[in-house]
């Protein structure tokens, strides 16, 4: 499943003149897969007023946020001139990491996976995705042993006060 994680970021020309086509053509289909995922979570969760607040987390579980991440946002930079999709999604959907893939026609190939979701219950799951992308980084950063999160040392802090304010004030002199 790690391969269905990572994204190929080379267009099939690339692939071809570097034997690297198998990669291509199977990175190529998983953002398929992960498109008709998101379609079906955005589906399934959206009961025709409210997304479910958990819609994104199964399908990033599933695909890995970089992949997500990928389908996304190649679906807000093809509907960029759609008003449904936030601004900050826009700003969002340029800053990860694209390319321009086309085929001998000229025709983009990333419209393969374009997201044909409603454009506002998909902008609403790409800010439940984005924020499922944070807390995703910040369980790899603890499971690596690097340095806790902000808000794992909020929380942190906060464990400490609540059990000094639940330590009688005698006692409480000797704890700290």
């Amino acid at each position: 499943m790690a391969e269905n994680k990572t994204v190929y970021l080379h267009d099939a020309a690339y692939a071809r003149a570097n034997g690297e086509i198998e990669q291509y053509h199977r990175s190529r289909k998983t953002n398929i897969d992960c498109k008709q995922a998101i379609e079906s979570a955005v589906r399934e969760n959206f009961d025709g007023m409210h997304l479910n607040p958990n819609a994104a987390k199964p399908v990033v579980e599933q695909f890995g946020a970089e992949r997500v991440a990928h389908v996304l946002a190649a679906t807000v930079r093809y509907f960029d001139w759609d008003g449904r999709f936030s601004r900050d999604n826009k700003a969002w959907a340029q800053t990860v990491p694209f390319v321009q893939d086309t085929d001998s026609l000229g025709m983009d190939r990333s419209t393969e996976y374009v997201v044909e979701s409603h454009p506002a219950v998909l902008d609403g799951f790409i800010k439940l995705a984005r924020k499922e992308f944070t807390q995703a980084q910040d369980r790899e950063k603890s499971a690596d042993g690097k340095r806790p999160s902000a808000l794992e040392q909020l929380r942190a802090g906060q464990d400490s006060q609540q059990k000094a304010k639940s330590t009688p004030a005698k006692r409480r002199e000797e704890v700290l």
